[in-house]
């Protein structure tokens, strides 16, 4: 598949649409009257400016907004010329995960891509036909926009506010889009919900998160890695997941991002009777032992 064909594009809602590929994470388009908003660039294998002034036009403003600064929502940042809206305790990752030395990880790991997510077995290569390699792993855009609780996206007739939801990472942000009640959440809530890595703060805020969720009396949850729209009351069982997971009855988390972690994928109350899951209502946590404070 070529660069401009590589992103599927879906209408969520009027004038808000998703990209996806088979890097296995989504990115969100708001267009607005007057503005448009891209939440997250992915690994940017493809040509996603390509495919998003097809939908918004040459003509109308372009702003770019991270949920985080994980490789897999922030690294296509270099193919804009518009600066990136970031909390800025995630700027220091940000700089990690924009150097040559881990870009290049990103196109080994793009070649040999695990199946798991489509529970399938083997690896599978994820890179278009015509990707440019050099232009990729030393492609750059270092202008960088903090953005903190309570700040305000007016795009004419779609209004979106920040909301801090740390965890995930100590910089992960959400964005609600007031028109419609739904919360945009990246990363930073999840059934499969990653929460080992050094960036990651620890199990109570994860939990202050969701619960902050709840409160926001939202009516619908949009996440990254899942395509379809969720009540905000699967909450529940994410929380439920957060107060009462086992890590002693916990599978080691084997998986290359996890080495020197001892991590543990863990269920609530028992031992996890799979390794991945894409079912909002069983959700797994991958944590390590120190960040478990409840």
């Amino acid at each position: 598949m070529a660069m401009r064909e590589y992103y599927k594009v879906t209408e969520l809602e009027k004038n808000v649409f998703r990209l996806y590929s088979d890097e296995g994470v989504h990115s969100d388009l708001f267009v607005g009257q007057d503005k448009a908003l891209l939440l997250d660039t992915g690994y940017g294998f493809g040509d996603l400016h390509a495919a998003v002034k097809g939908i918004t036009g040459n003509s109308k403003s372009l702003m770019i907004v991270n949920s985080h600064a994980h490789i897999d929502h922030a690294s296509g940042n270099f193919q804009f010329d518009e600066g990136i809206f970031l909390h800025p305790k995630d700027w220091e990752l940000y700089e990690r995960i924009t150097s040559a030395e881990k870009r290049r990880y990103n196109v080994e790991q793009g070649r040999r891509t695990p199946k798991f997510q489509d529970g399938e077995e083997g690896v599978h290569n994820i890179l278009p036909q015509d990707f440019d390699e050099e232009r990729y792993i030393y492609g750059r855009n270092d202008r960088l926009i903090p953005v903190k609780e309570g700040d305000t996206f007016d795009l004419g007739g779609i209004n979106l506010t920040v909301v801090e939801t740390p965890g995930h990472t100590k910089g992960s942000i959400s964005l609600i889009y007031e028109q419609k009640k739904w919360l945009f959440a990246g990363d930073a809530m999840n059934m499969f919900m990653l929460l080992f890595e050094e960036e990651s703060t620890n199990l109570s805020e994860y939990i202050h998160t969701l619960k902050k969720a709840e409160a926001l009396r939202l009516e619908k949850l949009v996440i990254s890695h899942y395509s379809k729209i969720l009540d905000m009351s699967v909450l529940d069982y994410f929380l439920d997941c957060a107060l009462n997971l086992d890590y002693d009855q916990g599978i080691p988390f084997e998986a290359s991002i996890g080495r020197g972690y001892n991590a543990r994928i863990c269920a609530p109350g028992k031992k996890p009777d799979c390794f991945y899951t894409t079912n909002p209502e069983k959700p797994l946590i991958v944590i390590c032992k120190e960040k478990i404070d409840i």
